[in-house]
């Protein structure tokens, strides 16, 4: 019997293919005092503010080696790298980066659970990992 593809709908693909996560009320998108992570009593960033406007262009190929350069990359700047990652299908290095974040770190900056599940999800199902990708759809959804 043929393996019917399981339908992702378009929105979420494109969320998290085209940053659109990124975007979201609560998600810290840029530095400052007065920027969205400050309004929103988000800890402050520690990602390259070259890295994020690189992403927010639509480069994410350089906004990865930009990231990939940082000494030590915290939680937020591993999202960030991980969804740079995203971006050009680079499944493996979104699975690289997302290892070890767990979502109470995620939360910290901003960022719902159901992202980082679903980055995972995503790049599990097109390293070909069907059951741990299931498993991690399981728990995006579960999380919202």
């Amino acid at each position: 019997m043929p393996r019917l593809p399981v339908l992702v709908p378009l929105s979420l693909v494109s969320a998290l293919t085209l940053g659109g996560f990124a975007h979201l009320p609560g998600t810290p998108t840029t530095r400052g005092d007065d920027g969205p992570a400050a309004a929103h009593g988000v800890a402050a960033s520690a990602v390259p503010d070259s890295a994020i406007e690189e992403y927010e262009a639509g480069r994410f190929w350089h906004a990865a080696r930009i990231l990939e350069a940082e000494p030590e990359l915290d939680a937020e700047g591993r999202l960030w790298l991980a969804r740079a990652h995203a971006g050009y299908r680079h499944w493996d290095g979104v699975l690289a980066a997302l290892e070890g974040i767990t979502p109470e770190a995620a939360a910290v900056f901003g960022t719902p659970a159901g992202e980082l599940w679903s980055l995972g999800a995503v790049a599990l199902g097109e390293a070909g990992r069907d059951a741990g990708a299931d498993a991690a759809w399981a728990r995006a959804v579960e999380l919202g």
